[in-house]
């Protein structure tokens, strides 16, 4: 049976043409879901040995795994700033991974916070220290 009749080309038994979105042979199947298409581009490989969804291939395949034993390892992840591993795959690890380097920017304001509160509070003591010597003066 005839699956489009406004398109004389689509019809049971027509070859399937890979790169026109249509299902040329009416045979429910669209393009490369047919395994009779014609003109299909290669498919990429895809290794993805850990199962963490990102390939080794990189390219057409997505970023690139670094290390494809290590499902911890990806370009998804978040870097661990003490474990001397590339967990983000940017190339870089810890102390050298910009990631770190900003929480590393974080820790130091909060610490410059911490001491300016500390001096705060010694300063607010001398002045009550003070205060109190000369009340009873």
């Amino acid at each position: 049976m005839d699956c489009n009749d406004g398109d004389s080309a689509v019809k049971p038994g027509a070859t399937e043409n890979c790169t026109d979105g249509k299902d040329n042979n009416c045979n429910n199947l669209i393009d490369a879901q047919d395994p009779r298409a014609e003109s299909c581009p290669d498919a990429p490989v895809c290794t993805d040995e850990d199962g963490d969804g990102f390939a080794t291939e990189g390219g057409q395949c997505g970023p690139m795994d670094c290390d494809d034993r290590d499902s911890d390892v990806n370009p998804g992840e978040s870097e661990d700033c003490s474990d001397s591993v590339d967990n983000n795959c940017d190339g870089n690890t810890d102390t050298v991974d910009s990631a770190c380097q900003a929480r590393d920017d974080d820790d130091s304001d909060d610490e410059e916070e911490e001491h300016r509160r500390h001096d705060d509070d010694e300063s607010r003591d001398s002045r009550r220290s003070r205060r109190s010597s000369r009340d009873r003066d």
